[in-house]
């Protein structure tokens, strides 16, 4: 183990490529988010009409909305953790590699979500699904502070900040997933609560970061 855990020090990887291959995986994951929803074709060329056949894809345009929300979330989180990082190593691959495997996902539990709107069980396993992702996000942020911080960073703010911030989404998601089966409306609540927070991170020395 301890071979193997300098072999991860061993080879420097282009820290730009896996910047803009990690940018390149989510922005496909938000362009299939919005190929999922399905324009109706209208019956009748009245406003009223028109208005009450869009509202039948309110849980898939709400679906949507908050799958947007928290991916944009997860993306610039995933940024800002990378530009703290002077080099990266393999394992920071791996981590990142193993994050975007799980942000892929959320096309699928978005329309599972958006066409089972009331089902506890569709939402239950997005919340699930980014609450894993979250928290490979945060192991990635811990192993960069700890081996590859940059100079102009102070590595114990940056520490105390991973676990105010960064722990705020993996708490949040693993409650929303518990409160789909209390109620799903209080679960939607918690999501959508994940962006506001981010907004107004709770460590305001390091805002930059959250």
């Amino acid at each position: 183990m301890a071979i193997l855990g300098n072999q991860f020090k061993d080879f420097e990887y282009n820290k730009n490529r896996i910047e803009a291959y990690s940018d390149a995986v989510i922005a496909i994951v938000i362009t299939l988010l919005i190929l999922e929803l399905k324009a109706p074709q209208f019956k009748s060329d009245r406003f009223l009409d028109c208005i009450h056949e869009l509202s039948d894809l309110r849980s898939e345009l709400f679906g949507w909305l908050i799958s947007f929300l928290l991916v944009g979330v997860y993306w610039l989180q995933h940024h800002n953790v990378l530009h703290m990082a002077k080099k990266i190593d393999l394992k920071v691959v791996i981590i990142n590699q193993v994050s975007l495997m799980g942000i892929c996902l959320t096309p699928f539990t978005s329309s599972l979500v958006g066409k089972n709107y009331s089902s506890a069980f569709s939402l239950a396993l997005f919340s699930f699904i980014f609450f894993l992702v979250s928290l490979t996000l945060c192991w990635l942020y811990q192993y960069i502070a700890h081996n590859y911080l940059k100079d102009s960073y102070d590595k114990k703010s940056v520490l105390k900040n991973v676990r105010i911030s960064y722990m705020v989404g993996p708490l949040f998601y693993i409650m929303a997933a518990i409160a789909c089966w209390v109620h799903v409306a209080l679960a939607y609540g918690i999501l959508l609560l994940v962006p506001i927070l981010f907004l107004f991170p709770l460590d305001k020395e390091n805002k930059h970061l959250a």
